[in-house]
């Protein structure tokens, strides 16, 4: 029998897996409309290179990375730019957007064709094993690829270690621990192929020789096809890992899989030499580099209670929440909770009137008693929070400090380290908000430096 591997703390929610871990991933048609967010990443916004009436093709750059920590945006759809206005973020803010917009037909007087063939980067190759390093991080720069695990962290900038970090050890997060959610399994199940070769290139890309493969044993179909994939690859590894919540967190995911532990913040995995990079995200790093393909869709999954048909779809980036669910056979009835990701680290969305991002990774759609609000009572000190932190923090004591309007006093708690997973919220027996207190504690302590 495999080891399972795993890290202290942590919970064990239902993993309610069951609604779309068995349906294939179904392409949605191009919509007839998209919007594009410049800001779908972490770092600086990209920059619109486009203007208003230009005619754009699948895959061409709209909008250009500003930073080294940055990440262009491309168009997903063929057709001509509408607006370049600021519209809503599915993370609760406005940003500034380029909209698309389907047209049949070339402006009169033109005779190109149209739909123009889609955008293809230039010195993209199969034969990636005779790429330098610099030459393959330039292809996943200019692809807008980002982590797609939720963080949407610049994957060039990970594989751009500083002078002095030398990475050892590529790990690839195939935990997907977040309830209801399974675009991630999917993916080691229908998308293998890129998957093994996105994992080669990032070996190459980073230096290493070694690679492990973490997967949750609640998978087990995609440890199967995993293990028997890169049985012939040297080097690479498929690590089976308990059941846990938030074993796909980095540092969590790490301590299972090798035993070491990152340094607290500003500490990074860089610094026991290691780099984890998403399943999704070495399919489409396969994609880039072979390919030319850019970055301009993805799989997300659609669940809960109220969602008449729960699925795995592919979609365009900038297709608006409203369309998908259209694909989908809409809702049961109006639901009281949506959320754009899973439930424990996702965001409640306020309408439905939000585009997909490249940080997407699912919409769950709940009835009334699935998304109640608990009355919050007083901590009871049971200590449950410290027993599963799995940052080994003392949830219940910060929380106390931010009540008193001590802030200096959370911070000397270490409330900045907290990755905000939620454990500690769901296991108080007094239903506290413990990770809203925190939140808000690091939004003001962030203020306060500006």
């Amino acid at each position: 029998m495999a080891i399972r591997r795993t890290f202290r703390g942590g919970i064990h929610p239902d993993d309610h897996k069951d609604f779309t871990s068995s349906l294939s991933i179904q392409d949605m048609p191009a919509p007839d409309r998209v919007v594009l967010p410049l800001r779908q990443h972490l770092g600086a916004p990209a920059k619109a290179v486009v203007q208003v009436g230009q005619r754009v093709a699948v895959g061409q750059v709209v909008g250009e990375a500003t930073g080294f920590v940055s990440a262009p945006v491309h168009a997903s759809i063929a057709g001509e730019v509408t607006a370049i206005a600021k519209y809503r973020h599915p993370g609760g803010f406005l940003a500034e957007s380029v909209v698309i917009e389907a047209r049949d037909a070339a402006p009169e007087g033109d005779e190109s064709p149209w739909p123009p063939e889609p955008f293809r980067m230039p010195g993209a190759s199969h034969d990636y094993g005779s790429m330098d390093a610099e030459h393959i991080r330039s292809l996943i720069r200019n692809a807008g690829i980002v982590g797609m695990g939720g963080a949407a962290f610049p994957t060039a900038v990970k594989l751009s270690p500083p002078k002095g970090k030398k990475v050892e050890l590529l790990i690839i997060n195939g935990a997907e621990c977040e309830p209801f959610l399974t675009c991630d399994h999917r993916c080691m199940l229908e998308e293998t192929d890129k998957i093994v070769h996105g994992v080669k290139i990032l070996m190459r890309a980073l230096g290493v020789s070694s690679a492990i493969i973490g997967i949750e044993d609640n998978k087990p179909d995609a440890i199967a096809v995993m293990t028997k994939a890169f049985a012939g690859v040297l080097g690479v590894t498929v690590a089976t890992c308990k059941v846990k919540y938030p074993q796909g967190g980095e540092k969590q995911l790490i301590k299972a899989l090798t035993g070491r532990e990152v340094p607290p913040p500003p500490g990074l995995p860089l610094d026991v030499g290691i780099v984890v990079q998403n399943v999704g995200t070495a399919a489409r790093v396969a994609e880039a580099v072979m390919d030319g393909i850019t970055f301009y869709e993805r799989t997300i999954t659609l669940s809960g209670s109220q969602i008449a048909k729960p699925a795995n779809v592919r979609v365009r980036l900038g297709t608006m929440l409203g369309d998908v669910l259209e694909f989908c056979g809409g809702l049961k009835a109006d639901p009281a909770k949506v959320i754009m990701g899973g439930p424990m680290m996702g965001v409640s969305l306020s309408d439905l009137d939000v585009p997909v991002v490249k940080g997407t990774s699912g919409f769950l759609f709940f009835d009334g008693l699935a998304a109640a609000e608990l009355e919050a009572g007083p901590c009871l000190r049971c200590g449950r929070c410290v027993d599963i932190c799995p940052l080994r923090l003392r949830p219940a004591e910060i929380a106390q400090f931010i009540e008193a309007g001590d802030l200096d006093g959370a911070e000397a708690m270490h409330v900045r380290e907290c990755m905000e997973c939620g454990s500690c919220s769901y296991i108080c027996p007094a239903n506290r908000w413990l990770v809203q207190l925190f939140r808000i504690a690091k939004a003001k302590l962030n203020e306060r430096k500006k």
